[in-house]
C-alpha cells in the first residue's frame, strides 16, 4: 500500500496525519514503485513547498482493463500527480511498475494530459 497524500507532509496535527492512513488514501502500490519513483516525487513536492511556501497536490490512481485485484481492492495500472505552486503546475503520469526516481523526468506531462485521461476538472 502507498499514500496518495503522503504522511510525511501532512503533519499539521495528529488527526490530520492519522487521516493519511485511511484506506481511501492508500491504494495498492508495488514496493519498487512506492519506495522509489513515488517517494522521489513526494520529496520533490516538499522541496517545492519549501521554495514556494505552499503547494496544492492532486494525486490519484488510474485503472485500465483488465483490472487486477488484491482481494476486493483494484490495483491501479498508473498513478498521476499534479503539483500546483504559484502560477505554475507540474504533472506526472507514472505507470505502476518498479521505476527508479532518476527516471521521474520521463513521466512529466502537461496537466491537460491528466485531465484527458482521468476525466477530472483540474
Amino acid at each position: 500500500m502507498g499514500h496518495l497524500a503522503n504522511s510525511e507532509s501532512i503533519d499539521a496535527s495528529i488527526a490530520a496525519n492519522s487521516e493519511t492512513f485511511l484506506m481511501s488514501n492508500m491504494p495498492p502500490q508495488l514496493p519498487g514503485f512506492n519506495r522509489a519513483i513515488w517517494k522521489g516525487l513526494e520529496n520533490q513536492e516538499r522541496r517545492l513547498a519549501e521554495t514556494h511556501g505552499q503547494v496544492l497536490v492532486i494525486a490519484g490512481p488510474l485503472y485500465t482493463a483488465p483490472i487486477q485485484y488484491i482481494g476486493r481492492a483494484p490495483i491501479p495500472s498508473a498513478y498521476f500527480k499534479v503539483i500546483y505552486f504559484g502560477e505554475t503546475a507540474e504533472a506526472y503520469l507514472i505507470p505502476h511498475v518498479k521505476l527508479a526516481t532518476a527516471r521521474l523526468k520521463n513521466y512529466k506531462v502537461p496537466v491537460n494530459t491528466i485531465i484527458a485521461i482521468s476525466g477530472l476538472d483540474l
